[in-house]
């Protein structure tokens, strides 16, 4: 055989190494079918609840000249304003408030304050206002705000586990 002379690999070749391997492959699928179905049922689901806002043009937008022969000039600089209402609604302050409206605790059940946490901290620290700022930041990364293009329309949604309280956090921030 000259060394010029390539080998082509054939569809025996190729069914023989299967064959030969073939107890690895059958625990190697198994495997990964076992893993996937134990995270599948393990896995708690993340409901998504979201909502829509309209951005009209108020009058505030609206300038009337003080003689009132030239008609009212309207200002509109709609992606400025709803970049601002974004904005707004995307804000520690306005996620604050619902987080206090509706509770920490009862928003993330799992939010505990830790000894070590308060001993590190100021003398004063109160634990409720520690359960808000860290329900708060919890809330805020959990929060997506965005513009819908070539719209007037905001859109809010918000993910959790329990279905119920997407809903209720999305309303409470809309409001």
């Amino acid at each position: 055989m000259d060394a010029s002379e390539t080998i082509k690999p054939s569809l025996r070749d190729f069914l023989y190494i299967v064959f030969k391997r073939k107890t690895q492959i059958i625990v190697f699928f198994c495997t990964t079918v076992f893993v996937v179905t134990l995270f599948t049922f393990l896995w708690k689901p993340t409901y998504e609840a979201s909502s829509q806002i309209l951005v009209k043009v108020g009058r505030e937008n609206v300038y009337v000249s003080a003689r009132g022969d030239v008609s009212p000039v309207v200002r509109v600089d709609r992606e400025e304003q709803l970049n601002s209402e974004i904005e707004i609604l995307k804000g520690r302050s306005l996620a604050e408030e619902v987080v206090k409206a509706i509770g920490p605790t009862v928003i993330y059940k799992d939010l505990r304050v830790k000894e070590s946490w308060t001993r590190g901290t100021v003398a004063n620290a109160n634990p409720q206002e520690m359960l808000v700022n860290m329900a708060t930041l919890s809330l805020q990364k959990k929060l997506e705000v965005k513009g819908i293009k070539k719209s007037n329309v905001i859109e809010v949604s918000f993910k959790h586990h329990n279905s119920q309280m997407a809903a209720t956090v999305v309303n409470d921030l809309v409001k």
